[in-house]
């Protein structure tokens, strides 16, 4: 089997960023009685993503110490999860639903050495494969309606499709060595994206404003910066979350369509993931960090959780918020 450079950055990152948070200082933020309460997982494997339907199902993905990329599923509210691993050796890192029974997982499958595109259509009973042979893996979705939809990952690779999945298109984003590492679409014209020489250090801001088909560099970020999330509000809002070196984090916030950023709250914590819905959303991280916007992404209140484990990604719904980590962590709270 050929070797590829998104196979072995990839796991190598992983394994040492999740390392790295779990052993690193405690942030300084202060406890309270906590709302959340961590189920027990049929899985080890590290969850990076999490995607909440309604107020009783929710669907993971990740990779880690089982053969297959695994998907887990639950239909009480995240009290009990099910599980799936539907290619064998695959790594998995996102998973969006645009409709209630069709749902795409996206990675890398190193039996083909491409990216990898999982679609279900029938609420996640089953998948099918697609793989994307022009990068060697994909990081991260975003879905504007059941028709359309982007991918992005390796080799400065984007791609959309406009037939629910059927098939992908590479867009031109001006670069063939870098790596996008997150998206995010305001609507069908503006979009986000952030990429960087490697999995770990994505710190420059790329935008469209025609749907995709020309992107522009808008901002670079500082040495040291590396962007672990992204959302966008509308088209000149957007979030960030960030890792600063070994010492510190922050959630960043631009109001001129990511030419310029401030930070809306920043510390010694080490956001993980972002996930924003309109005005309301959350970040969340190593530690127990975690912390909710009302503003979309302007202001952040941050509490803390009861996990040990690391937190990889997280997302609410209909009164439901769901976080995911690793060791197979999974968390729910209920809001208000």
């Amino acid at each position: 089997m050929s070797h590829s450079p998104f196979g072995t950055l990839v796991f190598v990152f992983c394994s040492l960023a999740i390392a790295f948070v779990v052993g690193g200082t405690p942030p300084a933020i202060a406890t309270e009685s906590s709302p959340w309460t961590i189920h027990d997982s049929p899985t080890k494997d590290h969850l990076y993503d999490v995607t909440v339907l309604d107020a009783k199902r929710a669907f993971a993905v990740g990779w880690g110490t089982s053969e297959g990329a695994v998907i887990l599923a639950t239909r009480d509210g995240g009290a009990t999860w099910t599980q799936t691993s539907p290619v064998r050796g695959a790594y998995l890192f996102s998973i969006r639903f645009p409709t209630e029974s069709l749902g795409f997982a996206a990675g890398y499958d190193p039996a083909k050495n491409c990216g990898l595109i999982l679609m279900t259509r029938n609420g996640g009973k089953s998948w099918k494969a697609t793989h994307v042979t022009k990068t060697f893996g994909l990081y991260d979705l975003a879905f504007l309606s059941p028709k359309l939809g982007f991918a992005c990952g390796y080799g400065g690779g984007i791609f959309r499709t406009q037939n629910g999945g059927r098939s992908w298109t590479k867009l031109e984003t001006g670069t063939a060595d870098e790596v996008f590492r997150w998206l995010s679409f305001a609507d069908e014209k503006n979009g986000f994206a952030a990429a960087g020489d490697d999995f770990a250090t994505a710190r420059k801001i790329y935008r469209t404003t025609d749907g995709g088909r020309r992107w522009t560099v808008v901002h670079t970020f500082e040495d040291g910066t590396a962007l672990t999330g992204l959302a966008a509000i509308d088209a000149n809002r957007v979030a960030a979350s960030c890792m600063r070196g070994q010492q510190s984090g922050a959630l960043l916030y631009s109001e001129d369509a990511g030419v310029s950023w401030r930070s809306a709250l920043d510390g010694k914590f080490f956001p993980q993931s972002l996930r924003l819905d309109g005005e309301s959303g959350w970040a969340i991280g190593a530690h127990g960090f975690v912390a909710q916007t009302d503003s979309g992404g302007a202001s952040w209140r941050a509490s803390k959780t009861p996990a040990k484990a690391t937190v990889l990604g997280i997302d609410a719904r209909d009164g439901l918020v769901v976080a995911v980590g690793s060791d197979g962590l999974t968390m729910r709270r209920a809001l208000d």
